[in-house]
C-alpha cells in the first residue's frame, strides 16, 4: 500500500501542469506512445490517429460497431444517376470550428486539395490523388467529388478529417505548433510530448440524436452527440508496468489495449478496476515469402498452417480472448466469409503435406521467421516456431527493433514474418496487400530463382491476366481486355514520368490472376451484396493459397476505474466511446 501511495506521488509529479477540471469531470486515459500530431492529413501512427479523431471530424466515419460508413459532418450524399463517378455531399447546417467560425464547403475542398498537393507532403497523397479528379464547392454547404472512375470505396475515403482553411492556409498549409483547430466533439486545450488535454466542444443547438448508417440520398440527423464528460487527458507512459500502476493508484481512469492479455487477466480480481474484453477487427498473421524456394509450394504453406498451434497460443498468451481468423476480416465485418478452408492444429497432416512436397528428415525445410522486439510477439513467434519444428521444419526466430524489422520486410528480406493489421476496415485492403501489381519489385525479378513467383513479370500487366483460365471464368470474362488497356496506360504514364501509384504492400510476392480480377471488380462494384460475393470468392482463394497464414482477431483488454461508466470500446479500437462515457459512483 505504501508503495502505491509513493508511486501515485511520483506519477503526479511527472506532470508539469495540473490536470484541467476535477476528478469528477475529467477522464484520464493512459497511452503507450506520445501523440505526434493531430493534423488528420499527417497522422499515421495509431495513437495519433485515435486522439486526432476526437478533435477533427470527417464527412463520414467508420467508428461504429458495424464498421460501415455513417455520416458525421455530412447530412447526405448523392451519386449522380447518370454519372456514377460524380458525387454530391452536403454538410450539416450549423457546424462550427472550435474558434467559432462556421464550417463551409470551402474547408472540405481545401482539405482534400491540400492532401493531393505534392508541396504539402501528406503521406495520404498517393491514395487520394489516384482516386479524385477534382473536388469543388457547389455552394456553401455542398461539395462535388469527381472521381477518376466509379469507386465502391468512395464513402470510406470520406473519413479524412477536415481542417479549417481560414486557420491553416495563412500559415502555408500547416498548423502552427500545437494550435490544432477542428470541429470534432472535443477541442484542444494543450499538448506536449507527455500529455494531451481536451475539452468538450459546443454542439449545434438542435436535439442531440444518435447517428445511423446513411443510404444514398437519405437525410441524416441534424445534430452530433454531445460529450458527457467535460475534459479528457491522454497521458503517455511507455512502460507497461507504469500504465498499470497509474490505474491502480487512481492517477488514470482508462487503459485500452496496451497491456498483455495475461496481465489483464490477473487484474480481473482487483476490486478497484473493471476488466472488459472487446472483440476487435485487428488481424494477426504470418506472412510468407513466396519468392523463396519451398514457400512457393502451396503444400508447404498449408503444412505450416496445420503446424501452427493457434488454439494453444490463444489459450496461453492471449488468455483465451481472441477469435480464430479465417482471413483478414473478422466476423464483426460485413465482408466476412465463413465458408473457407481452415487449418486446425494437425501435425500428421502437416508432415504428410511436407513429405508430398519433397521435404523430410533427409531434406528439411529451413525457415527464418522475423519479428519485432515486442515481448508478446516474440513469445508468439517462438510458439509458432515450436509447432513448425514438431512438423519437421528447421526454424530460426530472429527479433529486431521495429525500424530494422520493417526495413527488411519492405526489402523482401525475409522467409516469414509475424505482424498485425490493426484496423482493416475496407475490403479493398486485399487489393492493397495482395494484388500482383502491389509488389515492391515491379520488374521481372530474379530469373534464376527457383520460385515461379520470382520470375513473374509484373511491371504493368497482372501475371496470367490473358490466360484462358481467366477468360473462361464468368465474373472475369471481360477483365483481360480491361487489364490490357490499363497496362498500356500504365506503361505510357510511366514513360512520361508519371507512374500509376500502386501499393508496395504485397511483400509476399503473391500472384493469382483470378484474385486480381475480383479485387479490381470489387473496387468498382457499387452494390454491397455484389461486392461481398466477389470478396467471398477472394477469401476462399486466399484460404487455399495461403500467402499469409491467418492467426486471430485478438480481443481488446479494456482496464478502467470502476467510476468510469458508459464506455464502449469500438471494434477498430478508436476512442469514440469516450464521448458517451462519464464518471460516477464506483460500481460494486
Amino acid at each position: 500500500m505504501i508503495r502505491l501511495v509513493l508511486l501515485a506521488l511520483v506519477l503526479a509529479c511527472t506532470h508539469e501542469a495540473p490536470f484541467p477540471g476535477t476528478k469528477d469531470d475529467r477522464i484520464v486515459v493512459v497511452i503507450d506512445d506520445k501523440v505526434k500530431t493531430l493534423d488528420p492529413r499527417f497522422v499515421s501512427d495509431a495513437v495519433s490517429v485515435r486522439v486526432s479523431r476526437l478533435v477533427f471530424a470527417s464527412l463520414a466515419s467508420v467508428d461504429n460497431a458495424k464498421v460501415i460508413p455513417e455520416p458525421q459532418m455530412a447530412s447526405r450524399w448523392d451519386q449522380d444517376p447518370r454519372d456514377p463517378a460524380l458525387w454530391l455531399v452536403t454538410l450539416r447546417d450549423g457546424l462550427r470550428w472550435h474558434d467559432g467560425v462556421p464550417v463551409t464547403a470551402s474547408d472540405v475542398v481545401y482539405t482534400f486539395q491540400s492532401v493531393m498537393d505534392p508541396a504539402l507532403g501528406s503521406p495520404l497523397r498517393d491514395a487520394y490523388a489516384a482516386t479524385f479528379e477534382s473536388v469543388t464547392a457547389v455552394d456553401p454547404l455542398t461539395i462535388s467529388f469527381r472521381l477518376k472512375e466509379p469507386l465502391a470505396t468512395f464513402l470510406t475515403d470520406l473519413v479524412l478529417g477536415i481542417v479549417p482553411k481560414h486557420v491553416v492556409e495563412p500559415l502555408g498549409g500547416r498548423f502552427d505548433g500545437t494550435r490544432f483547430v477542428g470541429c470534432g466533439p472535443y477541442r484542444l486545450l494543450s499538448m506536449d510530448g507527455k500529455r494531451v488535454d481536451l475539452e468538450a466542444a459546443p454542439v449545434p443547438k438542435a436535439a442531440v440524436v444518435p447517428l445511423h448508417a446513411l443510404k444514398v440520398g437519405e437525410e441524416a440527423p441534424r445534430a452530433l452527440t454531445a460529450p458527457k464528460t467535460r475534459y479528457l487527458s491522454f497521458v503517455t507512459a511507455a512502460d507497461e508496468g507504469t500504465r498499470i500502476l497509474s490505474l491502480l493508484s487512481g492517477t488514470a481512469d482508462l487503459l485500452q489495449g496496451t497491456i498483455s492479455p495475461v496481465l489483464a487477466r490477473e487484474l480481473e480480481s482487483n476490486r478497484k478496476l473493471a476488466v472488459d474484453w472487446a472483440p476487435s477487427i485487428a488481424f494477426s498473421y504470418v506472412a510468407l515469402n513466396l519468392r523463396r524456394e519451398g514457400l512457393d509450394d502451396v503444400r508447404v504453406r498449408q503444412a505450416l498452417a496445420y503446424a501452427t498451434p493457434r488454439e494453444t497460443i490463444v489459450a496461453s498468451h492471449l488468455a483465451g480472448h481472441a477469435t480464430l481468423a479465417t482471413g483478414m476480416f473478422s466476423p464483426l465485418h460485413w465482408s466476412y466469409h465463413r465458408d473457407v478452408a481452415t487449418y486446425p492444429f494437425d501435425l500428421p497432416r502437416a508432415r504428410a503435406l511436407l513429405a508430398a512436397a519433397g521435404y523430410g528428415p533427409s531434406r528439411p525445410l529451413t525457415i527464418t521467421m522475423k519479428v519485432s522486439t515486442h515481448r508478446l510477439r516474440r513469445a508468439i513467434a517462438r510458439m509458432i516456431a515450436e509447432g513448425w519444428k514438431q512438423a519437421g521444419v528447421q526454424v530460426d526466430v530472429r527479433s529486431y527493433e521495429f525500424s530494422t524489422f520493417f526495413a527488411d520486410i519492405r526489402a523482401g528480406n525475409f522467409d516469414a514474418y509475424l505482424l498485425d493489421q490493426p484496423e482493416p476496415m475496407e475490403p479493398d485492403l486485399y487489393r492493397w496487400m495482395l494484388h500482383s501489381l502491389a509488389t515492391p519489385q515491379k520488374d521481372r525479378g530474379a530469373h534464376g530463382a527457383a520460385s515461379v513467383y520470382a520470375r513473374y513479370d509484373r511491371r504493368f500487366l497482372p501475371p496470367g491476366a490473358l490466360s484462358e483460365a481467366v477468360s473462361s471464368d464468368p465474373p472475369c470474362a471481360g477483365w483481360p481486355t480491361l487489364a490490357t488497356r490499363s497496362a498500356i496506360q500504365n506503361a505510357v504514364f510511366t514513360a512520361f514520368g508519371d507512374p500509376t501509384p500502386y501499393s508496395t504492400a504485397n511483400r509476399m510476392g503473391y500472384a493469382n490472376p483470378q484474385v486480381d480480377c475480383r479485387l479490381e471488380l470489387g473496387r468498382v462494384t457499387l452494390d454491397r451484396k455484389k461486392r461481398k460475393t466477389l470478396y467471398d470468392e477472394v477469401q476462399a482463394s486466399l484460404a487455399l493459397d495461403l500467402p499469409v497464414i491467418p492467426l486471430w482477431h485478438a480481443h481488446t483488454p479494456v482496464i478502467r476505474s470502476r467510476r468510469l461508466l458508459g464506455y464502449t470500446a469500438l471494434p477498430n479500437q478508436r476512442w469514440g466511446g469516450l464521448v458517451s462515457a462519464s464518471l460516477g459512483a464506483a460500481e460494486p
